[in-house]
C-alpha cells in the first residue's frame, strides 16, 4: 500500500479526493483492470456499448502499435 503522502500527491495531481484514490487503487488491486470499468447499476449510465468495443477491437487488430 502507498503512504498517505503518496495518496495525497496522486489526489492533488488528479484533482480527486484522497478517499477516491484509495478506493480506486483498492478496486484495481482486488479486481484487476476490470475493477476500474464502469459497474452496472451504479452512478451514471454506462457510456460504452457493445458496438464501441467492436470498433476498438477492429482498430486494435489493424494497428500493431
Amino acid at each position: 500500500m502507498l503512504s498517505d503522502g503518496m495518496y495525497r500527491t496522486i489526489a492533488e495531481y488528479l484533482d480527486w479526493a484522497q478517499q477516491t484514490v484509495r478506493q480506486t487503487l483498492k478496486r484495481w488491486q482486488l479486481q484487476g483492470l476490470g475493477g476500474l470499468w464502469e459497474a452496472q447499476g451504479r452512478g451514471k449510465k454506462q457510456s460504452w456499448h457493445e458496438v464501441d468495443w467492436q470498433v476498438v477491437e477492429k482498430c486494435l487488430g489493424q494497428n500493431r502499435r
